[in-house]
């Protein structure tokens, strides 16, 4: 979530470069998470079940949407370009 916070607040700041390489580590690890998600959900449901009302996956949907909005303002941005 903070190279999403990150990239969104150098874009305003026209350092471009570090606002668009900021959240790509972050889009790999959202990968492997993902992966890992789907896994657990097919391999030991009864546990995918629990975890997914802890509010520690709450973490999850904020993550995505910091990480969406950051790869949507760069994708806005270059558009006006």
């Amino acid at each position: 979530m903070a190279s999403g916070i990150l990239s969104t607040v150098l874009h305003p700041t026209g350092d471009e470069g570090l606002s668009l390489a900021a959240p790509a580590p972050a889009g790999v690890i959202w990968i492997a998470l993902a992966v890992g998600f789907v896994r657990r959900l097919v391999t030991d449901p009864r546990r995918w079940a629990t975890e997914a009302r802890s509010p520690g996956a709450l973490t999850a949907v904020a993550a995505t949407a910091v990480l969406a909005g950051s790869c949507r303002g760069s994708n806005r941005n270059r558009a006006r370009a």
